[in-house]
């Protein structure tokens, strides 16, 4: 009569499954192209001479497993956010936890600021890691959404305010392209979620920010230096990517099954005179795709769906 029964907190989640057939799809790939198809994994299989990799072609062949380490950090962030957050401690943990990593990537962002920006006069950006801007993003999204439903006391909001003004300038200065899509998008949704009464006020605050990054950052040098690219190379970024979903579409390398851990930089990428390898569509999203194929583009699919229902659903119960 001592022993207490408890479930395991995956089995109700709605982010499980989908979570779990990406996971074991990205298993039979890999394994598909490891064993039943191990010549497309050996050295032999490519000649890494004609695209000049700059790696020892032993090296060169960990790329694909590298790629897929990212979708291991997933899966490990889930099962860990699973078992641990299951209180208010534990939440307000992971929020403050948050916080000071905020605060940490400012305070490197301002010494980079002055020491490459004023002392040495160079141009680019101040933070290259998606991961730290994803943290950034994080802040600036949800510490307004906590501020318009009342879930801090007052006291705190002054250093709320100069941690999401120091974030908002660090990802001004570090502005890449998937991170400003991303956080235009959260800020989207965030101002769906906000009340009515705070929506004036938001859009008024945006006029602002908006009239102040473009003094700053208006003219085309400006944004050129913060941005780090040339023209030149968002439009052959820009042209990787259509050509790829040109391709996918066309039915050409993109196959049931999907390419596991074979190497795609001898694969060639082609739309009318753009001659390029798939390898060098640098986005974890396609990478997936490609090698995880038709059923793994289904997958993604679905877990980008089940992931905006929960979220949508978990809009009216915060606190």
């Amino acid at each position: 009569s001592g022993v207490e029964r408890r479930n395991l907190p995956f089995l109700g989640d709605s982010l499980f499954l989908p979570l779990a057939l990406t996971a074991g799809w990205i298993g039979i790939t890999a394994g598909v192209s490891m064993f039943v198809m191990p010549d497309t994994t050996a050295p032999e299989a490519y000649n890494f001479d004609e695209v000049k990799l700059g790696l020892d072609k032993h090296i060169a062949m960990l790329v694909p497993y590298m790629q897929f380490k990212i979708w291991t950090y997933v899966y490990a962030s889930y099962v860990l956010a699973r078992l641990h957050l299951k209180d208010t401690a534990a939440i307000r943990g992971l929020v403050w936890t948050v916080v000071v990593a905020t605060i940490g990537t400012i305070g490197i962002a301002a010494q980079r600021f002055i020491y490459y920006r004023l002392l040495e006069g160079m141009n680019g950006p101040i933070v290259y890691d998606d991961a730290s801007l994803f943290v950034l993003i994080l802040t600036t999204c949800f510490l307004p959404l906590a501020w318009s439903r009342r879930l801090f006391a007052a006291k705190h909001v002054v250093w709320q305010v100069m941690v999401v003004a120091g974030s908002i300038g660090v990802i001004a200065m570090s502005s890449r392209r998937a991170t400003s899509i991303g956080l235009g998008l959260c800020l989207a949704i965030v101002f769906l979620l906000l009340p009515h009464r705070f929506k004036a006020r938001t859009i008024l605050f945006a006029m602002v920010a908006g009239t102040a990054f473009l003094l700053f950052y208006g003219d085309s040098d400006g944004m050129n230096a913060s941005i780090g690219l040339d023209a030149i190379d968002r439009e052959r970024s820009a042209i990787y990517r259509l050509a790829l979903i040109h391709n996918i579409l066309r039915g050409d390398n993109f196959t049931l099954l999907g390419y596991g851990v074979k190497p795609l930089w001898n694969l060639p990428l082609v739309m009318g005179s753009f001659h390029f390898n798939y390898e060098n569509v640098h986005n974890l999203y396609y990478w997936f795709i490609l090698r995880t194929g038709v059923i793994g583009l289904i997958l993604l699919l679905y877990l980008f769906y089940r992931a905006l229902k929960a979220c949508w659903i978990l809009r009216r119960e915060a606190r």
